[in-house]
């Protein structure tokens, strides 16, 4: 149970930043590191997929950056309660979002969210298979 609480504090925590490399042809987080994106890779990413400008670019960098260290920080905090740590980690996904789609243009924040959706559905998938024991 704490091994899936864990995975799940993780995959909730990385759902934003990486909600873009899931999609793109080759994989954003490497395998055997389990390392996020870097903050110019997701925002690469994003570009793709909702052409962001130079500008908006240069304002969701450091939201993502910030937002990556922070859930590095949640992760590597062993003396907190896993729970309290998904709460943590939920409260830097939602402040970072909110940055960001303030940023977004009306469009954009419809297609971040839809990709945001689309993540979480995927990580609900994971979880059953986990939960099954499907590798």
């Amino acid at each position: 149970m704490k091994k899936v609480m864990c995975c799940g504090l993780l995959m909730m925590g990385m759902v934003g930043a990486t909600a873009f490399a899931q999609t793109a042809p080759t994989p954003a987080v490497a395998p055997a590191t389990k390392t996020p994106p870097t903050p110019d890779r997701v925002v690469a990413l994003m570009t793709a997929k909702l052409n962001l400008t130079p500008d908006q670019q240069a304002k969701i960098t450091p939201i993502i950056a910030d937002r990556q260290q922070q859930m590095q920080a949640i992760r590597a905090d062993t003396s907190s309660r896993p729970m309290q740590r998904m709460k943590k980690a939920k409260a830097v996904t939602e402040e970072s979002d909110k940055k960001i789609n303030a940023v977004l243009t009306p469009d954009q924040q419809k297609q971040y969210a839809a990709l945001e959706e689309q993540m979480k559905e995927q990580m609900k998938e994971r979880r059953e298979e986990q939960k099954n024991g499907v590798n």
